[in-house]
């Protein structure tokens, strides 16, 4: 069944400080094989080292991030796209001190995990 996530209806949720994520379709959606949001980072935050089960592609719609990725720092503008197979570690921060940055994400399952790693220098 077709399903609209109107922005002005879906509730924030605070994912880590200074982020906030709109889930917009998942399974609670009807969604059997995707999950898809919006993530809004406050001026200097990220995420911490992570990977999934799955696929990910992650647009940047606003401000400047930078992705973590294989031992490499890629700084993204508007509109780049990142693509990161399950089980890579990965990370995104907002490039900005003074600005958030707006991200749409997607994933290639409704049950997306999450599993934390140290950074490369050991810290979690």
């Amino acid at each position: 069944m077709p399903h609209i996530a109107f922005h002005a209806h879906l509730p924030p949720l605070v994912f880590e400080d200074g982020i906030l994520v709109w889930d917009r379709i998942g399974p609670k959606q009807g969604a059997r094989e995707m999950t898809t949001g919006v993530a809004v980072f406050g001026p200097g935050k990220g995420v911490k080292r992570h990977y999934h089960n799955c696929e990910e592609t992650v647009t940047i719609i606003a401000g400047r991030a930078y992705c973590e990725v294989g031992g490499q720092r890629y700084l993204l503008m508007p509109y780049d796209t990142s693509f990161i197979e399950a089980g890579v570690p990965h990370r995104f921060l907002n490039a900005s001190a003074s600005e958030p940055m707006v991200m749409v994400f997607s994933y290639s399952r409704a049950d997306v995990t999450r599993t934390i790693v140290p950074d490369e220098d050991g810290t979690l």
